[in-house]
């Protein structure tokens, strides 16, 4: 089982699995390795407000956005509950954080249709972004801790935003 049953995204043991991999390459290779977390706003608002069959539609429809939006080299999975993380090898920290700009713009726009009773729902991401340099030698769970810090910058200067931890210049 590598695949989330409700996105068709990988699950948290496929991406562990593919990052592994990619920090092997990295060593060989001495490319950098970014990573995203995304995390989709205010989602409580929604299974509150909605029901959790909207909410599970919300998190389906965000997920394929994510999954289209990125390269064929790039894995999105769904890291638990309104959590995805996105691992973009070969990637700058310029070019991680215009990838989140291009996520973020793109869920932005994304309506999810309701029943005929209400308007398309709007929804919004905020993106933490890290990079683990080639010349250090991070495990998973500190370029983790980078993207949360990024993330949680995001969320608290107002959500729908992307953003690295305080000493990474983006």
């Amino acid at each position: 089982a590598l695949m989330d049953p409700l996105t068709g995204l990988a699950n948290r043991r496929k991406f562990m699995d593919r990052f592994k991999l990619e920090v092997q390459r990295q060593d060989r290779h001495g490319q950098p390795l970014a990573l995203l977390v995304v995390d989709v706003d205010h989602f409580k608002l929604v299974n509150d407000q909605f029901g959790h069959l909207t909410g599970d539609l919300c998190l389906k429809c965000v997920a394929d956005l994510l999954a289209l939006a990125v390269r064929k080299i790039d894995l999105v999975a769904r890291f638990g509950g309104e959590e995805f993380i996105v691992l973009l090898p070969e990637t700058t920290v310029a070019g991680a954080v215009t990838v989140a700009e291009k996520l973020r713009a793109t869920v932005e726009s994304l309506n999810v249709p309701l029943d005929s009773r209400f308007e398309p729902l709007s929804v919004t991401v905020s993106v933490g972004v890290a990079m683990k340099p080639a010349t250090q030698s991070l495990t998973f769970d500190d370029v983790m801790e980078i993207a949360d810090q990024g993330l949680y910058q995001a969320k608290r200067g107002g959500r729908n935003r992307v953003a690295g931890p305080p000493d990474m210049a983006i």
